[in-house]
């Protein structure tokens, strides 16, 4: 449900959480949770980090964010595809300066 008509504008986001929303279905929604709150629960305790780079750890976010610039990636996508944002040599680095998030190498 969206109030703001500037978000359903707004291609990028739309596409983000569409790979969500694949995500969800793939893993009958309870899976993505579950990986979700333990890599988050992994980056925060063990790993020390921040809370948003926590929640930027988290390989479905990793394929979401890496993603949805992406017009074609939800036609191209495999099944399970996050699976492989679990490995750290496919992760990249997500901070958020100036209110923009920006993604490094």
């Amino acid at each position: 449900i969206v109030r703001d008509n500037v978000i359903l504008e707004n291609k990028e986001y739309i596409r983000h959480e569409s790979i969500h929303l694949r995500q969800y279905i793939e893993t009958l929604f309870i899976g993505v949770l579950i990986i979700g709150l333990l890599q988050y629960v992994y980056a925060r305790y063990i790993l020390k980090k921040s809370k948003l780079d926590s929640y930027y750890f988290m390989s479905h976010e990793q394929e979401a964010h890496q993603n949805d610039e992406d017009e074609n990636y939800l036609r191209k996508r495999k099944l399970f595809s996050f699976y492989k944002y679990l490995l750290p040599k496919n992760k990249k680095i997500m901070k958020l300066v100036d209110g923009k998030r920006v993604i490094y190498s």
